[in-house]
């Protein structure tokens, strides 16, 4: 992890397994890779509780908004 994801403490490397893991048995759907779950941990200091928080703000803004199908649906100007 260390060369792939940024030096990470030991501690830092357990909240991103932990809150992998708690996507992994709760969130329906693509799971966002550890890039991107770092992405929160760091955003909010590794606090497990309020990175999970602002993830799921994310997760569900781009499920209402359709994110993930943009270029699936879009038809550029002729």
């Amino acid at each position: 992890i260390k060369r792939y994801l940024g030096d990470l403490t030991p501690m830092q490397e357990s909240c991103l397994i932990r809150l992998r893991q708690w996507l992994q048995e709760t969130h329906k759907g693509k799971i966002p890779k550890d890039e991107h779950i770092l992405r929160f941990l760091r955003a909010r200091d590794f606090n497990i509780d309020k990175a999970r928080e602002i993830l799921c703000q994310s997760l569900t803004w781009r499920k209402q908004h359709q994110v993930d199908y943009i270029l699936d649906t879009w038809n550029p100007p002729q």
